[in-house]
């Protein structure tokens, strides 16, 4: 069946099992107070609130399996889906287009699958402010998104695979989790930097940026978590903190920016080169024992590199000239 929110209702549900269900513009002339999709069959939305409004205050909730259609009101980033109140997606959704998704500090949830229609064909950019982000399930696994931009949540989880062309986070404000592998596929890579010193990245499981796309993370808390040799790739690394002054440790603990043991065993043979720390880097960097496989640079231009351990080179890490410490003293 079919429903139009210009039927000037206040609040919107429905309840049903087998049909496809489709919408027009949600909220186009008429803002709703809530938006309650609670059957079991496909939805195809066409849109939430325009550029101007947002078409639900209160919560919005979709239980069945849904299309995120185009929409007759778009952004720069795509067809807007624009609520004041959370946005939950409780089983599997499609982009049939590219998509932009807001709410007012209110929580997103994707609790199924998210694909794309088209391989690489979709993407869709998330601004929440400091609400949480939430996806439950496999992203990209039938067909790869083209991007997934959040230009704003506080609180990112990914509790399963995720394959998308890049990944860009511009200004991570709280924790970003990745319970399951990530993959990469294009040359952007991946980009992750921190807008203050409580944001951290967690990579629990593996991270394969392909097509010699790089990973640059900027933050103070930094973790590879998924194991010996679980980051791979071909392209450049560059880890660093957030600000000039912080202190980091390589294979260790005790600074600002403690980039553990177990994150440096983490960086599989065969990226192009790793960098570690800023480029005007002032912050003292502590070197405890480790072992690089690819041409490492640890750089402090500003200050002060102390090694407490032996440098390792493997691979094509071991020519003494591959590896390097630029410091001011």
């Amino acid at each position: 069946f079919f429903f139009s929110s210009r039927r000037r209702h206040t609040r919107l549900q429905g309840d049903w099992s087998s049909d496809v269900c489709s919408s027009d513009l949600i909220g186009g002339e008429t803002t709703l107070a809530l938006l309650d999709l609670n059957g079991t069959g496909l939805t195809n939305l066409a849109g939430i609130g325009d550029a101007a409004a947002v078409g639900v205050t209160g919560a919005t909730t979709v239980a069945g399996p849904v299309n995120l259609n185009a929409s007759t009101a778009t952004s720069g980033d795509g067809s807007i889906y624009k609520t004041t109140g959370a946005q939950t997606y409780a089983a599997a959704a499609v982009l049939v287009a590219d998509i932009d998704m807001e709410t007012n500090n209110n929580n997103v949830s994707f609790d199924g699958t998210l694909n794309g229609s088209t391989e690489l064909g979709e993407g869709i950019t998330i601004t929440i402010g400091t609400g949480t982000l939430t996806f439950g399930g496999v992203i990209g696994g039938v067909e790869p998104l083209e991007y997934l931009d959040i230009d704003s949540a506080q609180n990112i989880t990914y509790n399963a695979n995720i394959t998308v062309d890049s990944l860009d986070l511009p200004s991570l404000t709280g924790t970003l989790t990745y319970n399951g592998n990530v993959t990469t596929t294009g040359a952007n890579g991946i980009v992750i930097t921190g807008a203050n010193t409580s944001a951290a990245i967690v990579f629990n499981g593996n991270v394969d940026a392909q097509s010699s796309g790089p990973i640059t993370i900027t933050a103070d808390n930094i973790s590879f978590g998924g194991g010996v040799n679980t980051v791979s790739g071909a392209g450049a690394v560059t880890l660093q903190p957030i600000a000039d002054t912080t202190t980091i440790a390589v294979a260790g603990t005790g600074s600002t920016l403690d980039l553990t043991a177990a994150t440096m065993d983490a960086l599989a043979d065969g990226f192009a080169s790793i960098t570690i720390g800023r480029s005007s880097q002032s912050g003292t960097i502590t070197v405890n024992a480790v072992t690089v496989s690819d041409p490492t640079t640890i750089q402090c231009s500003g200050g002060t590199v102390d090694v407490n351990g032996a440098i390792t080179g493997d691979g094509n890490a071991s020519d003494r000239k591959s590896t390097r410490l630029n410091s001011s003293h």
